[in-house]
């Protein structure tokens, strides 16, 4: 009897801990899904400064709308909204030198495609301006591995793996060390990288030391409810705001182009217009949503250019080959 209980509570000793490791793959999320982060760079490259510190905090909000099909893969739409808090101390000598700190918002500006090879465990990004896809997050990494993927940025190692819960189910968590770091463990890894939700420092960004540039993440919810930390009750989610007129945002895929593209714009309104290479508007067609889809009108392969005209008279434009 005494030996056959030691061999039951043997059992519980083994099971009770396998609780909290994740054996299941957990997929990255494919919709109603929003990822609230923060990021903060010192100096920063938008600012305009002269004998000053120049400093960016950004408030912001990932999430997933919608989805696209580009080369017979079906990607899904990533977006950003939020707001910038600039912050020009010292010396200003440039304009708009009387904006200190100066905020400016954003809404729904286009970030990338996502899209995931679950038999791999690979996660893809393709950003805009990127003439193809790239490996943001590999899930079959093991202790020691260099990260692999955009977001391991060349310079970090898995120093040990265990599992976080997310909502009601535990997901593989992967710690990152810095090369040069003490030891492999937890004591000297400074990130992380779960599955099904990406890095602890921002969903696209790559895992950096904390320096003048830290990205964060602060929470996550899945269609509304909060998932991660999983005892968060909820966390203010930045949006944008019309008081202040937006910057237009542009993005096209695929590129090069055949007979379809695919353009993203910051707005619902507007106007695209494709030019040739003489600088001759070859095509129009009116912004109705931060989506168009246009079937190009049979031209001649070459180098066009793609501007987005806002209705308040903003415009960017993007070059974009047509084969």
């Amino acid at each position: 009897m005494t030996r056959n209980l030691f061999i039951v509570f043997f059992l519980l000793v083994l099971v009770i801990p396998a609780r909290a490791q994740s054996s299941v793959y957990h997929h990255f999320p494919d919709s109603g899904f929003v990822w609230i982060e923060e990021y903060t760079k010192t100096p920063d490259g938008y600012c305009c400064c002269s004998s000053s510190v120049c400093t960016n905090f950004f408030s912001y909000s990932h999430y997933l709308n919608g989805d696209t099909i580009v080369n017979n893969r079906r990607y899904f739409e990533l977006y950003e909204s939020g707001y910038v808090i600039r912050t020009n101390s010292g010396n200003v000598t440039c304009p708009p030198n009387s904006y200190s700190p100066c905020y400016q918002y954003f809404y729904q500006f286009d970030c990338a495609l996502i899209r995931e090879d679950s038999a791999a465990r690979h996660i893809y990004i393709w950003n805009p301006g990127d003439s193809a896809e790239v490996l943001m997050y590999d899930f079959n990494m093991l202790v020691g591995d260099t990260v692999r993927g955009k977001i391991g940025n060349g310079m970090n190692y898995v120093s040990a793996i265990d599992s976080v819960q997310v909502g009601t189910d535990f997901h593989k968590r992967y710690w990152v060390t810095v090369f040069g770091g003490n030891q492999l463990g937890y004591d000297s890894a400074y990130a992380t990288i779960t599955e099904g939700l990406g890095g602890s420092q921002g969903v696209m960004m790559p895992l950096m030391p904390v320096d003048s540039t830290f990205g964060n993440m602060i929470c996550a919810y899945n269609q509304s409810v909060p998932v991660w930390p999983a005892n968060q009750s909820g966390c203010l989610m930045p949006t944008g705001t019309e008081r202040f007129e937006q910057p237009a945002g542009l993005a096209v895929f695929p590129n090069p182009a055949h007979d379809y593209l695919a353009v993203y714009t910051s707005g619902y309104a507007g106007q695209i217009i494709i030019s040739d290479i003489q600088g001759r508007d070859v095509f129009t067609v009116d912004v109705r949503q931060s989506k168009t889809e246009i079937t190009l009108p049979g031209l001649p392969a070459g180098l066009y250019t793609i501007r987005y005209n806002t209705t308040a008279g903003n415009s960017v434009t993007k070059k974009v080959v047509i084969e």
